[in-house]
C-alpha cells in the first residue's frame, strides 16, 4: 500500500532551510513549506514522503515515527506527524484509535 508522511516541523531560518531540503531529498522525499495568511502555525515547513510498504496503518505510524525522530536528531524539532492513503486504498485501512497514536509526537 501507497502511505504518504508529512512531517512538519518548527519553522526553520536561514541556511537551515537548504540543509532541511537536502535532507528530505536524502531520504527521498522532499521538503515542502505551507504558508497560511494567519494563525499560530502559519509556516509549516515539513517533509514529504511517498513510500509503498506491505504493513498496515500501524507499521506506517511506527515508520512516520521513527522518521519524525530521525529529523529530531538532525536538530529539528518536529511539530506533526500525518499520515495519507490515496482514496482508492481506504477501504483497506483500519483506522482504530491511530490518532492517539500519532499524538505523541505532536
Amino acid at each position: 500500500m501507497n502511505y504518504q508522511y508529512h512531517i512538519t516541523v518548527n519553522p526553520i531560518r536561514g541556511n537551515a532551510i537548504q540543509a532541511f531540503d537536502s535532507l528530505c531529498r536524502e531520504w527521498g522525499g522532499k521538503a515542502i513549506l505551507i504558508l497560511l495568511p494567519s494563525g499560530d502555525y502559519a509556516e509549516q515547513p515539513m517533509l514529504s514522503l511517498t513510500v509503498e510498504r506491505s504493513f498496515d496503518l500501524q507499521g506506517a505510524i511506527t515508520e512516520a515515527n521513527l522518521y519524525a525522530r530521525r529529523i529530531d536528531k538532525q536538530g529539528y524539532q518536529t511539530r506533526r506527524v500525518k499520515i495519507e492513503v490515496p482514496a482508492m486504498d481506504y477501504g483497506h485501512v483500519e483506522v482504530q484509535n491511530s490518532a492517539h497514536t500519532l499524538s505523541g509526537i505532536a
